[in-house]
């Protein structure tokens, strides 16, 4: 039981889409929640059960209905609906399973009835965030809280709703739409987001399932939380097997960073949130490399059976998605980390329709754009982060060293090479290092090694030596504002 309270008290401060509390959901017409503002703090919800479906239950704050019972009627089921009908009908064949626990085998959402003594609906709450400031440039559209899976009290001050149940801040989603002159509702962008926080649950049931070990009294005693690169992606991959469509919002972000930001430098999804101490926002760079890689993995595999692969895997991290790569994906040696991340780095800088090193059909992808770094010879690198430079005439591949490699990538052929470099070809240096140890508060340490870039200019790119922290004085060209999980809100304001 030590090991289970500890591994909670970490998963309290840092599970992806972290925290709601405790006390008592559910009633037959009303309900009082816990949930938790963006500093971290637990406070009530008095809610109200607007509409039950065929695989969930649509709450309303009442604080915020008002007196629009109505409308909240209306909305809700026209959500309700929505669910049942097309949101849960996608997902389930990609991220549900047939899960053995206490000797029976379950669906996923039948777990998480099952954990909580339910029929295995989703509970869906509606309410206002409190603390949510678009203006900020990030905010909370929604979170899970796996807590709220186990009863209150076996936690220390930690409230559990012990209920299956996700959290929509449904203010986000009003725009203004005149000549009605009232709000109307995103429903679209809303949608997406139950999409995303369902897998963030249906991961963490599948954990409980084949990712955990129990003591001698049924207790969990070995949680192996999924890496949060992995599960957000997962959540990316969600959104667009639901709509069809991609968030532009993250390539946004991605494509924004050729005339400012972190990624140019190296950064990526692998150490989650590991350069905030340079910029509070570069948790997005995270978001955004995370999206693609995951949609880049979903196109070469031809589908979504690789999605299914990874989350029931029994391994938590990028082993997970090594082994998924190599059955899926056969034949490129994608079993191992670094060649994985060379070859979707060079997918980036090649955009190939046709091979390995792009993104298939689809155009948009193939288009994103990439920075290459100059005025310098060498820049450190943390883990699974990697760089571009171009060669010059007579320029030689240089020697790896420790966990930096090297590939030399030629954007006209699409070639290739660990070993030979021409004019104009691509350098790319890049960190094969998997090995994250914890900090004391749970987060993962950076461990940093120096590679060699070429030095001489190239434009457009970043000068090394006037950018080394990089700058974000252009990122309000941006539309914004974008999402992010709730733990990595606390923590932005926390370091605020």
């Amino acid at each position: 039981m030590k090991k289970l309270l500890l591994v909670f008290s970490v998963l309290a401060l840092l599970f992806i889409s972290c925290p709601g509390g405790g006390g008592s959901g559910g009633g037959s017409g009303g309900g009082n929640f816990w949930a938790q503002d963006t500093s971290g703090r637990d406070y009530r919800v008095d809610a109200e059960l607007y509409e039950e479906g065929i695989y969930c239950r649509i709450w309303f704050e009442k604080s915020y209905v008002g007196n629009n019972r109505e409308i909240a009627r209306e909305y809700s089921k026209k959500i309700a609906t929505e669910f049942d009908s097309n949101i849960y009908q996608k997902l389930r064949p990609v991220f549900s399973g047939n899960l053995p626990f206490d000797g029976r085998t379950y669906s996923t959402m039948e777990l998480a009835g099952h954990l909580v003594d339910g029929d295995g609906k989703l509970n869906i709450l509606l309410l206002s965030i409190k603390g949510t400031d678009p203006s900020a440039g990030v905010y909370i559209a929604g979170y899970f809280y796996p807590v709220d899976l186990f009863e209150d009290g076996l936690i220390p001050g930690a409230h559990s709703n012990h209920n299956n149940i996700i959290y929509i801040n449904f203010p986000v989603f009003y725009r203004q739409n005149n000549p009605r002159e009232d709000p109307y509702v995103d429903f679209e962008d809303m949608y997406s987001t139950i999409a995303h926080e369902t897998q963030h649950l249906m991961n963490f049931i599948t954990t409980l399932a084949l990712r955990t070990t129990y003591d001698a009294n049924g207790d969990p005693d070995d949680i192996l939380l999924m890496d949060t690169w992995i599960d957000e992606g997962l959540s990316a991959s969600a959104e667009y097997i639901y709509s069809g469509k991609h968030n532009e919002g993250r390539i946004e972000w991605y494509n924004g960073q050729v005339d400012q930001g972190l990624i140019p430098f190296g950064n990526n999804f692998f150490v989650w949130g590991n350069r905030e101490d340079e910029d509070d926002q570069a948790v997005l760079d995270d978001y955004a490399t995370t999206y693609l890689f995951f949609h880049w993995l979903r196109l070469q595999a031809g589908g979504n059976n690789i999605l299914q692969e990874i989350i029931t895997s029994t391994n938590s991290d990028y082993t997970a998605v090594t082994a998924a790569a190599d059955k899926y994906i056969p034949g490129n040696g994608l079993d191992n980390w670094g060649t994985l991340l060379k070859t979707w780095m060079a997918a980036n800088a090649i955009g190939s329709s046709s091979t390995i090193y792009g993104y298939k059909t689809d155009a948009e992808l193939n288009a994103i754009e990439i920075c290459t770094l100059y005025g310098a010879t060498s820049i450190r690198l943390y883990q699974g982060e990697a760089v571009y430079s171009i060669a010059g005439p007579g320029y030689s591949m240089p020697t790896r060293s420790g966990n930096i490699r090297y590939a030399g990538l030629n954007p006209s052929s699409g070639a290739v090479s660990d070993t030979n470099i021409s004019n104009n070809d691509y350098l790319l240096t890049y960190n094969i290092n998997t090995v994250k140890p914890e900090n004391s508060d749970g987060s993962e340490q950076s461990i940093g090694e120096n590679g060699t870039i070429v030095a001489s200019l190239v434009s457009p790119g970043f000068d090394v030596r006037k950018n080394t922290n990089g700058s974000r004085s252009a990122q309000s060209s941006l539309s914004g504002p974008y999402p992010i999980s709730l733990t990595d809100m606390i923590r932005i304001n926390k370091r605020r």
